[in-house]
């Protein structure tokens, strides 16, 4: 349903922090960290890789788009992939100090009204409509529904901007509600949806599969990284050289065939001094 949602006229975007849960894993899942109870704080302070990033965006027509896309701070290239043809051209952007807004809004040919830190508006100009989102989107995720899974997050997000955020009568939701369901064709099976990532960040996924890898190859015997120009023969070799100063570092260089920092690294000797020019 987000995915046709276009927004326009004033448009506030600021972004939202949750702790990653992995509420709902219980089968052949191993936790990446000690398991607590649910509310707890970060370990880290402030903005870290422990909090996961919703950037969100809303109108004054009670239009809204939120979607979770990182870890941490957000980059321009993660504020893109939820903005991104989201928001109609000539729109008025209005967003905290963050930097990637400014780039993103030149990107997307808006015009962008900055607040600065510190100050509540810029004349007539504020971003109290979307800490009001935030406000009802904790208030739903913490009190109503005590705490939800980070995989199933972004469906939560899809239910909070149809049910609770927008302007609409409550007849009218359930007639577009239905003539969604009607015209979407969707087959999942329940297992399916119980394997979803624990974080629904593409990134982040691929991190975690290229670290199973890494470790499986290890496992196996497979030696990781570039193979190494000097064998433990080449290096005693070049040691006795250097230590016999019998020829010349330039010579050895040659014969070895690395570069001198590789020469100096593995006979520990001194570079010499560059000369001083008068």
């Amino acid at each position: 349903m987000m995915a046709e949602v276009e927004l326009d006229g004033v448009v506030q975007a600021d972004e939202t922090y949750s702790t990653v849960s992995y509420k709902g894993h219980h089968k052949s899942f191993k936790l990446p960290r000690p398991a607590h109870k649910r509310g707890t704080r970060a370990t880290k302070r402030g903005l870290s890789r422990e909090q996961l990033c919703v950037p969100c965006g809303v109108n004054l027509d009670g239009l809204s788009i939120a979607k979770v896309s990182n870890l941490g701070k957000p980059s321009l290239k993660d504020l893109t992939k939820v903005f991104g043809n989201k928001i109609a051209k000539d729109s008025v952007f209005v967003t905290d100090s963050l930097r990637p807004y400014q780039k993103l809004s030149l990107d997307m040919s808006l015009s962008h009204i900055r607040i600065p830190r510190g100050k509540r508006a810029v004349g007539t100009f504020n971003i109290q409509t979307i800490n009001g989102y935030h406000s009802r989107l904790k208030n739903m995720l913490v009190h109503r529904f005590k705490g939800v899974a980070t995989k199933y997050l972004n469906n939560y997000l899809v239910y909070h901007n149809f049910v609770n955020f927008t302007k609409d009568s409550l007849e009218n939701k359930k007639v577009v509600l239905l003539d969604f369901i009607r015209n979407t064709l969707c087959s999942i099976k329940s297992k399916e949806v119980s394997r979803l990532p624990a974080i629904p960040v593409t990134c982040n996924l691929i991190r975690e599969r290229t670290r199973a890898g890494l470790v499986a190859a290890r496992a196996r015997g497979c030696a990781s990284g570039w193979k190494p120009k000097l064998t433990e023969a080449h290096i005693q070799e070049g040691n006795e050289m250097v230590s016999a100063q019998k020829l010349p570092i330039g010579r050895i260089v040659e014969l070895c065939g690395v570069s001198r920092t590789t020469i100096y690294k593995i006979a520990f000797i001194e570079r010499p001094e560059p000369k001083q020019q008068n």
